[in-house]
């Protein structure tokens, strides 16, 4: 995965505890420590205030351990934050800097503080039943997650409802779904086919 603030300042993560970025004040790129293996599904940046972001990767061994790590990254620095109360594998994550964050994979999980080692609460139960590989968001009242057998659920600020049964993918599986303003698209395969969903408001 690829995140940035523009073309000057970019970073990317990958398997294996990946993490590099580009700095064009230094004009080349960097690696960066994160001192782990384990491969680093996704990263995600939120404006905090002008000219200041807060960025976030997760890290896991998707369907072969239960280990798993939140990174905060500032500059070129990397910290790792609590996972307490997540006892499952972890793929992607999105956030709205000091108001709600979230992390998908083997369960859903939501905290309102990332820097408190208070534990994730679980929001999984009664939502969906299938893993979750992806999750993004215009705010915290408007987020869409996809995942495993076609499942795709969208937050309003009140509560979840999927659109599985109207989309009808049951023998494949949505890997990544975006979310800007009212146009959502999500990518995946069914069966041996390649699938594109475009969904409006």
């Amino acid at each position: 995965k690829i995140w940035g603030t523009s073309s000057e300042d970019l970073y990317v993560v990958g398997n294996g505890g990946n993490i590099a970025r580009y700095f064009k004040p230094i004009g080349h790129w960097q690696k960066l420590d994160g001192d782990t293996n384990l491969d680093i599904y996704d990263i995600i940046g939120s404006v905090i205030e002008a000219n200041q972001y807060e960025v976030l990767c997760v890290a896991a061994k998707q369907f072969v351990s239960t280990e798993k790590k939140v990174f905060k990254i500032i500059g070129n620095t990397i910290y790792e934050l609590s996972a307490n109360g997540i006892p499952t594998d972890i793929k992607s994550i999105w956030f709205k800097s000091n108001k709600k964050y979230y992390v998908v994979g083997s369960g859903m999980f939501s905290k309102t503080n990332i820097n408190s080692t208070q534990p994730w609460k679980s929001i999984w139960e009664g939502i969906t039943e299938y893993y979750t590989n992806s999750i993004d968001g215009n705010n915290y009242n408007d987020i869409i997650v996809c995942g495993a057998y076609g499942e795709m659920i969208h937050f309003n600020g009140t509560e979840w409802k999927s659109f599985r049964e109207e989309l009808q993918i049951f023998d494949g599986s949505y890997l990544e779904v975006k979310i800007k303003g009212n146009l959502v698209v999500a990518v995946g395969y069914n069966s041996s086919d390649a699938i594109v969903t475009i969904g409006t408001r």
